[in-house]
């Protein structure tokens, strides 16, 4: 039982160091509405989609290839369009600087987050 407590522990902490990095970034379903679900049973959640950032590399899984993204700015204006690649890669361009918000459309599910670039 120590054993399998310890291996909990250990496998906890490398999990959070992982996190703690700040590589990987999520986006959330923009609008999870259900108000269009009255008297349908309900849905699971929608899952979060993972990306990793490194400088100005985004790279999605494969489920987002030929996705496209949105990167606005603080006023909502709409800064750049483009798709996942066919190897999860978004490249942008390395002019961009500040804070954006990041929308990925996905079948008809569009998810956002904070970027930082």
């Amino acid at each position: 039982m120590r054993k399998f407590l310890f291996a909990i522990m250990l496998l906890s902490a490398i999990n959070i160091a992982f996190v703690q990095a700040g590589d990987i970034r999520i986006l959330h379903p923009e609008n999870t509405s259900t108000s269009s679900n009255k008297g349908k049973k309900p849905r699971s959640p929608i899952a979060p989609i993972y990306y990793d950032q490194d400088e100005k590399t985004l790279t999605f899984d494969e489920s987002c290839v030929g996705c496209p993204i949105t990167l606005l700015d603080e006023n909502g204006d709409i800064v750049l369009t483009s798709l996942v690649d066919e190897n999860g890669i978004v490249e942008l361009p390395s002019d961009l600087i500040g804070t954006f918000v990041l929308q990925l459309t996905r079948a008809n599910i569009t998810f956002e987050g904070e970027i930082e670039l």
